[in-house]
């Protein structure tokens, strides 16, 4: 196994700076994915990856561009994913949802919008992200709402979304 190891650096102000290297690094790049989905307008189908506000030009006569439009899209950067149109996906943006950073008990990602259930339990947890808090949390109309990331999620399952029937 490859040791950490703490690297320091001179920053701008002339200060040392410790920064880290080997495993940490890694995790720390690894350690939050911003990442979205959306139905996608051509297919019907979610699309999960990296949001962008595009802006596609609309030709005029002869080819000039007379503006740009606006598009939401979803970047798909996982393996296999280059048919129908390449990585780039126009979504619905009334579908948009992030990701937050969780799994449930099957290794789905879950994200707002996701309708969750506790196995063995007959009750349903809405997940949404609330501003005042500067969090995600689950919503059920027995119990109140909480924190997502103050439960434990290994026996709860993704069962549906605020999108489809």
């Amino acid at each position: 196994a490859m040791a950490s190891r703490r690297v320091q650096r001179t920053n701008r102000e002339g200060k040392a700076d410790d920064i880290l290297g080997g495993k940490e690094c890694k995790e720390l790049r690894n350690m939050r994915k911003i990442r979205f989905r959306g139905k996608d307008l051509k297919t019907g189908e979610w699309v999960e990856g990296y949001y962008a506000l595009l802006h596609p030009a609309i030709e005029g006569d002869r080819g000039k561009v007379v503006g740009y439009g606006e598009s939401h899209g979803i970047f798909n950067d996982e393996p296999g994913n280059r048919s129908n149109g390449g990585y780039w996906r126009t979504v619905d943006e009334n579908t948009l949802c992030q990701y937050t950073g969780k799994t449930d008990r099957n290794g789905r990602h879950i994200f707002e919008c996701d309708i969750l259930k506790m196995k063995d339990k007959e009750i349903f947890y809405d997940v949404y992200w609330n501003n005042a808090r500067s969090a995600f949390f689950v919503q059920c109309s027995n119990v109140g709402d909480e924190p997502l990331a103050s439960r434990d999620l290994k026996d709860w399952e993704i069962v549906g979304d605020l999108f489809s029937e």
